[in-house]
C-alpha cells in the first residue's frame, strides 16, 4: 500500500512531470535550432559514416533539389549515386583525421553552375567520431571575382613585360621593389632589394636621388632626363604611390628616348642647313645682279683703258693705264666667280673626261703649287664620261688644288689628287694633309666672302658650289684641325 507523501507513485508522477517539462524544452530547442538553421546562408547537412542524412537545413535541401522533410534519414550514396565517391572520401578523411576539412568543389545545380567552399567538421559522442557536419558556403561570386582579377593581373603583366620602357617600384628609401625587366646583364632577381642609386653613376645617381626627395616631399610626379648614361639618352618620370593619404612607394618610368633625341638633333640640323641654304641663295640672287651690273661696267673700264693704252705709246700715262688694265680684269674675274656661285650665265656643255681634265690642270698649276707640297695624281685612263662644262669644271680644279696648297701654308706635307667612279657617277677628290678646318669653318667654307686668308676674296669655293650645282653634282668635304682636308665633286655620268 502507497502512502499519501513521499511514495513510490508520488515519486514517479513527479519525475514524469519534470521529464515532460524538460522534453517539451528540448523540443523548443530543437525547433529554434532548425529555425535559425533554416534561416541561415550556409548550407548545412550531418551526414553518418554511411552517407545517412541526419539533418539538412533548407538552404540545403535546395541545393540538392528538394525539401528538408525529403532527405532526412535518407542515404546520400543511393539519392546521389554520381556524388557518393566523391563525399564518401571527404567524409572518411575528416573522421579518421578528427579535424576539419576544407575543400571548394564546383557544381551543377538547377539555378546553373556554382562554385562552394564546404567545411566538413567530424561531430564526436565523447571522444569518437560518429558523424560529419558539413557546412557549404556559395563562393561563385568570389570566384568570378578571382578570375577576373587573375585575367586583369595576366594582362597587367603582359602589358608589363612588353612595355617598351622600364617600369619599377620603389620605397622611399630607394630600394627597388619591382621592375618589369631588369638592365642588360643584371638578372631581375638581383636588381630586386637593391638601392637604384647602387645601378648608376655618381652623378646620375645624385640627380635621381633628388627626384625621389621630391617626389617625396611635394606629393607631386616629377620629369628629368638624363644624358648619355650607358650610352643612351633616357627620359626618367617618377610619380608617387599613395596609401591612406600618404607617400607609400614611387613608381619610375624609365624610357630610352635616344632615337627621339637624335631625330630632334637631325630636325635641328636639317632646319639649320636649310635656313643656310636660303641665305646663300640670297646672297646668290644679290651676287649675281650686282655681279652683272658691275661686269657692263667693267667692260667699259677696261675696253676705254686699254684703247687709250695703244693711243698714249710709251712714258709714265702707259703704267697708269697697265695698272687699271689690271685691276679691271682682276674686278672681272672676282664678277664672274659671283656669277659662277650665282648660277649665270650659259654652260657650254661636252662630253668631258672629268680624269684627264684634272690630270691636265694639275700640270698647268703644278709650277704654282707650295714648292714643299709632294703632289701625287691618281687620275685613271678610261673613266666613264661626264656631261659639263670643261672651261668651269677646270676653274673648279684649279680652285681645289690652291686651297690644298694654301692649306699647307709653307710646311711640308702632301696634296693628291684622284679621280674614281662611285654608284652616284665620276668623282675628282682632292686631299691635303695641311691645318684642317674646325667644324664652324666647315660650315661656312662654301659662303662667299667667307675666307680665312689674309688676302683672300672669300669667292673660290662658292664659285666651286655654283658650278657643282649648275652640273647636278654634290660636293663633300671632310677636315678636322691637324689632320687635313679632304674635298670630293661627285658628277653624274653620261647617259646613253
Amino acid at each position: 500500500m502507497m502512502t499519501e507523501q513521499g511514495g513510490p507513485i508520488e515519486r514517479l508522477e513527479a519525475e514524469n512531470a519534470r521529464l515532460r517539462a524538460a522534453l517539451q524544452v528540448s523540443e523548443g530547442e530543437r525547433r529554434a535550432l532548425l529555425r535559425f538553421l533554416d534561416t541561415s546562408a550556409l548550407a548545412i547537412t550531418i551526414f553518418r559514416r554511411d552517407g545517412t542524412i541526419l539533418l539538412v537545413n533548407r538552404l540545403a535541401a535546395r541545393n540538392l533539389g528538394g525539401v528538408p522533410a525529403q532527405f532526412e534519414g535518407e542515404n546520400l550514396y543511393a539519392m546521389f549515386p554520381e556524388l557518393a565517391d566523391q563525399t564518401r572520401a571527404r567524409i572518411e578523411q575528416a573522421l579518421d583525421r578528427s579535424a576539419p576539412l576544407v575543400v571548394q568543389t564546383r557544381a551543377k545545380l538547377l539555378a546553373g553552375e556554382r562554385w562552394f567552399q564546404s567545411t566538413y567538421n567530424p561531430v564526436f559522442d565523447g571522444d569518437t567520431p560518429v558523424a560529419v557536419q558539413v557546412v557549404s558556403e556559395d563562393i561563385t561570386e568570389l570566384k568570378r571575382v578571382e578570375h577576373m582579377l587573375e585575367a586583369t593581373e595576366g594582362r597587367l603583366a603582359s602589358v608589363l613585360e612588353h612595355a617598351p620602357h622600364f617600369i619599377g617600384v620603389l620605397d622611399l628609401d630607394g630600394v627597388i621593389r619591382f621592375i618589369n625587366r631588369a638592365p642588360d646583364a643584371l638578372p631581375i632577381e638581383r636588381v630586386i632589394g637593391m638601392k637604384v642609386t647602387e645601378l648608376l653613376p655618381g652623378t646620375y645617381a645624385a640627380r635621381v636621388q633628388a627626384g625621389m626627395d621630391a617626389v617625396r616631399t611635394s606629393a607631386q610626379a616629377c620629369l628629368f632626363e638624363l644624358a648619355e648614361l650607358f650610352g643612351r639618352h633616357w627620359e626618367i618620370r617618377l610619380a608617387p604611390i599613395f596609401r591612406h593619404g600618404e607617400v607609400h612607394q614611387i613608381v619610375a618610368f624609365v624610357l630610352d628616348v635616344t632615337d627621339r633625341q637624335r631625330a630632334s638633333e637631325r630636325e635641328r640640323e636639317l632646319e639649320a642647313q636649310v635656313q643656310h641654304a636660303q641665305k646663300l641663295e640670297s646672297l646668290g640672287v644679290l651676287a649675281g645682279g650686282i655681279a652683272h651690273d658691275f661686269n657692263n661696267l667693267l667692260v667699259g673700264i677696261l675696253c676705254n683703258a686699254q684703247l687709250a693704252q695703244r693711243r698714249a705709246g710709251t712714258g709714265g700715262r702707259d703704267d697708269c693705264l697697265r695698272d687699271i688694265v689690271t685691276a679691271a680684269q682682276r674686278a672681272a674675274e672676282l664678277c664672274r666667280q659671283m656669277l659662277a656661285y650665282a648660277g649665270r650665265g650659259q654652260l657650254a656643255l661636252a662630253s668631258v673626261d672629268l680624269s684627264a681634265l684634272a690630270a691636265e690642270i694639275l700640270d698647268l698649276v703644278r709650277a704654282t703649287l707650295s714648292k714643299r707640297a709632294r703632289v701625287i695624281s691618281e687620275c685613271p685612263a678610261g673613266l666613264p664620261l661626264i656631261e659639263g662644262d670643261a672651261t668651269q669644271l677646270r676653274q673648279v680644279v684649279m680652285n681645289l688644288l690652291t686651297n690644298a696648297s694654301d692649306a699647307l701654308d709653307g710646311n711640308d706635307g702632301v696634296i693628291l689628287l684622284s679621280c674614281g667612279t662611285t654608284p652616284e657617277g665620276v668623282y675628282v677628290e682632292v686631299k691635303d694633309t695641311g691645318a684642317g678646318m674646325d667644324a664652324e669653318t666647315q660650315r661656312c667654307m662654301f659662303d662667299p666672302f667667307f675666307t680665312t686668308k689674309p688676302r683672300g676674296s672669300g669667292l673660290g669655293l662658292s664659285a666651286v658650289l655654283g658650278i657643282v650645282r649648275r652640273h647636278r653634282g654634290e660636293i663633300h668635304a671632310d677636315s678636322e684641325p691637324g689632320r687635313g682636308t679632304t674635298v670630293r665633286i661627285v658628277l653624274p655620268v653620261v647617259i646613253g
